[in-house]
């Protein structure tokens, strides 16, 4: 919305904020499939799932952190106006997609199971 106002600063600090908790998100990613490959196998039904369903959702979150960079880069001087918003916009869909896919994977692996 800020780059869609123009409003250049709250844009810039609006994704640095998410690309900092987006990499905090990635942190917990690794201690979690760490602590999981103590716990049980990949090698297990439930333990192929989780790893692949982990990897694939962090493979995304990466790529959506990527994006962001590429976003905040080209916008922090100003690239990004009241017409012309369509990187971050394109960049904010995509990691909205990888935000609702999480909301199935977290009940597949830990409310199923």
């Amino acid at each position: 919305m800020a780059a869609r106002y123009g409003n250049q600063r709250r844009f810039s600090l609006g994704v640095l904020v998410t690309i900092a908790l987006g990499i905090v998100f990635l942190a917990g990613v690794g201690i979690e499939r760490y602590e999981a490959f103590r716990h049980f196998s990949p090698s297990t039904g439930f333990g192929t799932v989780f790893f692949t369903l982990t990897g694939v959702h962090a493979t995304h979150v990466l790529s959506g952190l990527i994006m962001l960079g590429i976003v905040w880069f080209l916008g922090r001087d100003g690239r990004y106006t009241k017409g012309n918003y369509w990187g971050v916009e394109g960049a904010v869909k995509y990691w909205h997609f990888v935000d609702v896919a999480r909301v199935f994977i977290y009940p597949t692996l830990y409310l199923v199971s």
